[in-house]
C-alpha cells in the first residue's frame, strides 16, 4: 500500500501549531500573576517578573534569545493582560494564542530548517509521544492525530518534554530563516517507505488503515500507530526524514491556521 500524500499522514505530528506552547504559556502566565500585584504594579515591573519567569522555561528562553523583538511584543501584551486583572484562564489563553500565531506564521521557515535542526525536532516529538503512550493513551492519540487540546493536564515530566519541543521548534525556525534549505517535494515512494518501516516494526495493515480513517478507531490503536509513525520517520535517512517532517510541519500549520 502506498500512503497517499494528501491523507491523514499530513496531520499526524500536528502538535506544532495546535498545542506546542500551551503548557509553557500557561505556566508563564501563572508565574507572572504570582509575582506581580496586578493593576497596582508598574508595567515595567510586570514585564521584569515575566523575564524572571522564563528563566526555567526552555521554549520561551529560546524565543527570547532567537526572536527578541517578537518576545518583547508578547511580554508587553502579556503584562498588559496581567495588569488588567483578567482571570488566569484568560491570560493563559491569550498567551497560547499569541505563541500559536507566531508558530503558524513561521511554519515555512521551520520547514526550511537545516536537516539537523529538523531531525532534532522530530527526535523531541518522538521522545514525547513515546513517553506519553506510557502515561496517557488518550493524550497520545490526540497528539498523534490532531495535536494536544489546550487544557490537557500533563505530568511535570511531560510538561518539560513539551517545553523541549517548543525550544527545538524555535531554534529550527531561527535556523530556517537564517540558513534556509531547499528540498524537493516528497514522492509516493517516500511515504511507501514509511509504511514499509512501520510494517517491519510490527504494525498491522489494520492500524495503518485506522490512522487514515481515525474517527472510529480506538485511542489504543491510534496511539500505537502514531508512535510507530514517528519511529518510522526517525528511522529514515536524515535527509529523507527531514524532507517528510518538514512537509508535515508546513501542512499542519495550514490545517490549524
Amino acid at each position: 500500500m502506498i500512503i497517499e500524500r494528501r491523507s491523514i499522514w499530513y496531520t499526524i505530528a500536528a502538535i506544532g501549531v495546535c498545542a506546542v506552547s500551551f503548557v509553557g504559556a500557561k505556566q508563564l502566565a501563572s508565574d507572572g500573576i504570582a509575582t506581580a500585584r496586578r493593576a497596582l504594579t508598574p508595567q515595567a515591573n510586570v514585564e521584569a517578573s515575566l523575564e524572571r519567569a522564563i528563566s526555567n522555561q526552555a521554549g520561551f528562553t529560546a524565543l527570547a534569545r532567537n526572536f527578541p523583538t517578537e518576545w518583547a511584543t508578547m511580554r508587553e501584551e502579556m503584562a498588559a493582560d496581567i495588569k488588567s486583572q483578567m482571570p488566569i484562564e484568560g491570560v493563559s489563553a491569550r498567551a497560547y494564542a499569541r505563541s500559536r500565531v507566531f508558530i503558524s506564521r513561521q511554519a515555512e521557515a521551520t520547514a526550511s530548517a537545516p536537516t539537523p535542526a529538523l531531525i532534532q525536532m522530530l527526535a523531541s516529538e518522538f521522545d514525547f509521544i513515546s513517553e506519553l503512550q506510557r502515561e496517557n493513551v488518550e493524550y497520545c492519540a490526540d497528539f498523534g492525530i490532531r495535536g494536544l487540546k489546550p487544557g490537557s493536564k500533563l505530568s511535570l515530566v511531560m510538561m518539560q518534554k513539551l517545553d523541549f519541543i517548543f525550544r527545538d521548534r524555535v531554534i529550527a525556525t531561527r535556523q530556517g530563516l537564517d540558513h534556509p534549505q531547499r528540498r524537493n517535494p516528497s514522492e509516493d515512494e517516500d511515504w511507501a517507505l514509511v509504511a514499509t518501516n512501520m510494517r517491519a516494526n510490527g504494525v498491522a495493515d489494520s492500524t495503518l488503515e485506522a490512522l487514515k480513517n481515525p474517527a472510529s478507531a480506538s485511542p489504543d490503536i491510534l496511539c500505537e500507530g502514531s508512535v510507530q509513525f514517528y519511529r518510522a520517520l526517525y528511522e529514515l535517512p536524515p535527509e529523507q526524514g527531514a524532507r517528510l517532517f518538514g512537509e508535515i510541519t508546513r501542512d499542519a500549520a495550514k490545517t490549524a491556521g
